[in-house]
């Protein structure tokens, strides 16, 4: 497991400390402290699958109104209901990218899914770096090697570069 450290903003993975037999008895799992500093203020680096940013997520709490809980509520009583959805009855907490503002769409950091796609993102970057792409393909962005007529993800025939 991938975090930051809230308090050394140590980024790497964490120390796993195992349950001791009452905490395992209580259904208690292991607790996770910081590799560095021995804080256990960490937050999961998460990928969004939305923007590609990789980092740490905002918690956002979403009041939801489910038309089921106000059909019940109108059974039970108004004044109960009122009550009820003052004291915060039907609210969750979602994970949110700090960059596109995305729920539902992050996933943790050291997932084969996110290794992939990290992997991907750095690919073309390495061919441009070594001077082996010579122009990307129009129909579906992947760079092709100098000289190539046709893109290799694809097969379309790519166009000569314009120096």
């Amino acid at each position: 497991m991938v975090v930051r450290c809230q308090k050394c903003h140590y980024e790497g993975p964490a120390r796993e400390e195992k349950p001791t037999a009452f905490s395992a008895l209580l259904g208690r799992g292991p607790r996770y402290q910081c590799a560095r500093c021995g804080g256990e203020d960490l937050r999961k680096l998460q990928y969004c699958t939305k923007c590609g940013h990789v980092g740490v997520p905002d918690i956002e709490n979403v009041r939801e109104f489910s038309v089921a809980l106000l059909f019940v509520l109108l059974l039970l009583g108004v004044i109960p209901g009122l009550i009820y959805l003052a004291f915060g009855g039907s609210s969750q907490d979602y994970y949110v990218c700090t960059e596109c503002k995305g729920r539902l769409v992050l996933i943790p950091v050291d997932s084969p899914v996110a290794q992939s796609a990290l992997e991907k993102k750095a690919q073309p970057q390495n061919l441009e770096a070594s001077g082996k792409a010579g122009a990307f393909c129009g129909g579906c962005g992947q760079p092709v090697p100098q000289g190539g007529r046709y893109c290799g993800s694809c097969g379309q025939a790519v166009s000569p570069a314009v120096s």
